[in-house]
């Protein structure tokens, strides 16, 4: 089952140029659009772009105007040729471009123009290669083997989490690093925003031979000063997960945590719709950016995800239907005897995160453990009531 969304299109203006048709060299007309998909899945095959994501959503004149562009990208030319599109279709293509392929590092729609070619029924897409361009797909390919160089070779779900984990360990968020936009900022410079985080979480899945999807939306229920945000569905085991590396970054502070602990969260990894719509919402309202009425031209089917079976703190073990006072306070004692450094508690429901706060805040719990150890016991925390998670230290004496 899939749901729809719409295309977003920040800041670009509408042009509104004549479509042209599409023609095939066969001279039989029965077999005419065989013959056109035929070179279109040859075409699609060469340029490495058959299982991109956002280029199966495209209709054949769209692939067609894609694969001419990615054509011209792979050449590192500056001035492309392509055939026209109906309306303003174009831009659809290009927004598919940009998030099938994180390593076109370069390729900026929001530094791009579209102008009448020479011939009547082509236009020219201008963008700006830098001049160094290879030497610096060179410098990134190299940072890439240097972070692929130890990921497991277990299941898709330990690769996934190898990415995320060494993706945030590898970066500092920042949003003054040049290029913050694209992958240069994180693997180049180790520092990126969002965008860079979900790109290169893109690029590095592809590399690991992983199927994994770069979206765009909005932070929502928390005030931020920019709402705009980024983030990755990745497949396992045949099914698609939300997950957001720049979230599970501490340096990164989600506004409703406390005393933040310098170690990574998994609130948001390897989640189902019901935990990333607390907090995230997909671009869904294309007249805020783009005036059109003609919705069903500008939307992308993007996956459900159900399954929760791959949340972290269920896999680890700290995750709880209801709220038991004994049976969180053994199960805490039971993680400081193995020398954990930070404890996780993870409920079912917001009755159940709402008590535990409670006992929390009152200092139940770091009664009862003193009570327990015989000496004073302080217990330091963060929450994140989105996701009905704690994350404690406890400190003995």
């Amino acid at each position: 089952m899939k749901r729809l969304y719409l295309l977003l299109l920040i800041g670009l203006s509408s042009l509104c140029l004549e479509a042209c048709q599409l023609t095939s060299t066969n001279n039989q007309p029965h077999d005419s659009a065989t013959q056109a998909h035929l070179n279109l899945a040859e075409r699609a095959e060469q340029l490495h772009v058959t299982n991109k994501f956002y280029y199966g959503q495209l209709n054949q004149a769209e692939k067609n105007v894609y694969l001419e562009l990615k054509a011209g990208l792979d050449a590192y030319q500056d001035d492309i040729t392509v055939s026209q599109l109906e309306g303003d279709r174009i831009w659809k293509v290009l927004q598919a471009i940009s998030n099938d392929n994180p390593d076109i590092f370069w390729f900026n729609i929001n530094e791009t123009t579209i102008s009448q070619a020479k011939s009547t029924d082509k236009w020219t897409v201008t963008l700006a290669v830098p001049g160094d361009v290879r030497a610096v797909q060179e410098r990134i390919q190299q940072k890439a083997q240097q972070l692929l160089s130890e990921l497991p070779e277990g299941s898709d779900y330990e690769k996934v989490k190898y990415l995320y984990d060494a993706i945030i360990a590898w970066t500092d968020y920042d949003v003054s690093v040049p290029f913050n936009q694209d992958i240069r900022s994180l693997l180049l410079y180790q520092k990126g925003v969002c965008a860079g985080y979900a790109k290169a979480f893109h690029y590095l899945a592809e590399q690991a031979g992983l199927e994994s999807i770069y979206v765009t939306g909005k932070i929502s229920g928390i005030e931020v000063e920019n709402p705009y945000h980024a983030w990755n569905a990745v497949k396992i085991d045949g099914q698609y997960y939300w997950l957001d590396a720049t979230w599970g970054d501490p340096v990164f502070s989600n506004p409703n945590e406390i005393a933040p602990i310098q170690q990574a969260n998994y609130d948001y990894f390897c989640v189902p719709d019901s935990t990333m719509a607390t907090t995230h919402l997909l671009d869904d309202e294309v007249r805020e950016f783009y005036q059109t009425t003609d919705l069903d031209n500008y939307t992308w089917s993007l996956p459900t995800c159900t399954d929760d079976s791959f949340n972290y703190y269920k896999l680890k073990g700290s995750y709880f239907e209801t709220y038991d006072f004994d049976e969180i306070q053994t199960y805490i004692i039971n993680q400081l005897s193995t020398g954990a450094q930070g404890i996780d508690l993870q409920f079912a429901n917001k009755e159940a995160f709402q008590t535990c706060y409670t006992a929390i805040e009152q200092g139940q719990l770091s009664q009862a453990l003193a009570n327990y150890y015989g000496q004073a016991v302080q217990v330091n925390s963060t929450y994140n009531p989105d996701c009905n998670r704690f994350s404690l230290v406890v400190t003995l004496g």
